[in-house]
């Protein structure tokens, strides 16, 4: 995960992805799924499925378990 990666989550499973470059942002539209504390994403033709584990601290922070590679993600209003 590069530093400044950005989720939005929408109420209508459509998660948007954007992700820093030296270029400009790169905006990656997906759907999304959760099922027992597992994210299920896609492409929206179902695509390059990905699932990951999900816990929210304490904090309110979302931590996002890669099978050991975790990515932190502090909720932005």
């Amino acid at each position: 995960m590069a530093t400044g990666t950005r989720m939005r989550f929408g109420h209508d499973q459509e998660l948007e992805y954007t992700i820093p470059s030296e270029r400009g942002a790169l905006a990656v539209q997906l759907r999304w799924q959760c099922i027992d504390s597992v994210v299920h994403t896609a492409h929206p033709d179902g695509s390059n499925p990905v699932s990951v584990r999900v816990e929210i601290g304490q904090a309110g922070e979302l931590t996002f378990d890669f099978d050991g590679t975790r990515a932190w993600f502090i909720r932005v209003e």
